[in-house]
């Protein structure tokens, strides 16, 4: 768990990676990246030689990997199959012939600052390799360059970009409901978010799931079993914590409308 919610002690490192899959088997030039990655953060490129990349960004150690492999397809038919927002996530991930391995950390444990860092760090690497998609394996989550690319540069501190590192995965549910899901905030030490809502509600749904996550996010773990929570100004939603419907470890955060 963070040191955000922490509040007092010595928080161990926290280290995190993710996932650029390549266009072809090539480190691409390292300048291209410092540039890129040099416009919002401090960096320098240690070693850039072979197939790894050491570099200091923001004080903090960084690395890029490439392996001259694809991702095994066993890790991304699901997240691909589920990216409701990228239909042609399938065929474009599955024809990728490598990728790269990025990481970094947060020396004073801080989950949040160190994923901010990798979300830069693996946007500007993407670009400068102009590679097709990246995948966010804490969460589950395929997003095209382009988009992660986009929101990347978009994020804060105030503004985490959640949607890059989570995903709400959406089953139907008898006749007229879905089943919504999280994926993604255990990696923060918080509790997954589940609910079952009317289909026609699909995009209130998620929206608020995430306003919810951000939430979570800034506040800790404070929302306890019993209580409720106003997400607008006429909406009040039951909050309890149960066993996952996926059988996941712990429980989760349930949202009864």
């Amino acid at each position: 768990m963070s040191n955000l919610f922490m509040g007092q002690g010595i928080a161990s490192p926290c280290k995190v990676m993710a996932m650029i899959l390549a266009r072809e088997p090539r480190m691409p030039a390292p300048e291209a990246v410092r540039r890129e990655l040099a416009k919002t953060h401090h960096v320098k490129i240690d070693h850039a030689g072979g197939a790894m990349w050491a570099m200091d960004v923001d004080g903090q150690p960084s690395f890029v990997g490439l392996m001259p492999m694809p991702i095994p397809w066993s890790q991304l038919e699901g997240p691909c199959a589920t990216a409701w927002w990228w239909p042609e996530a399938t065929p474009i991930c599955k024809a990728s012939p490598a990728h790269f391995v990025v990481s970094t950390q947060s020396d004073d444990g801080d989950v949040f600052a160190a994923n901010l860092r990798l979300t830069a760090i693996v946007a500007a690497f993407a670009r400068a390799a102009e590679a097709p998609a990246v995948y966010w394996g804490a969460g589950a989550v395929v997003r095209s360059t382009v988009d992660f690319a986009e929101q990347a540069d978009m994020a804060t501190r105030e503004y985490l970009p959640l949607r890059l590192w989570l995903e709400v995965r959406v089953t139907p549910e008898g006749k007229n409901d879905s089943f919504f899901a999280t994926t993604g905030m255990t990696a923060f030490g918080l509790m997954e978010i589940e609910t079952i809502a009317p289909r026609a509600q699909t995009d209130h749904v998620l929206d608020r799931m995430f306003n919810l996550a951000h939430y979570l996010c800034d506040s800790g773990p404070v929302l306890e079993h019993g209580h409720t929570i106003g997400l607008s100004a006429d909406e009040r939603v039951e909050i309890s914590h149960r066993p996952s419907r996926w059988k996941r470890p712990g429980n989760v955060i349930f949202l009864s409308w």
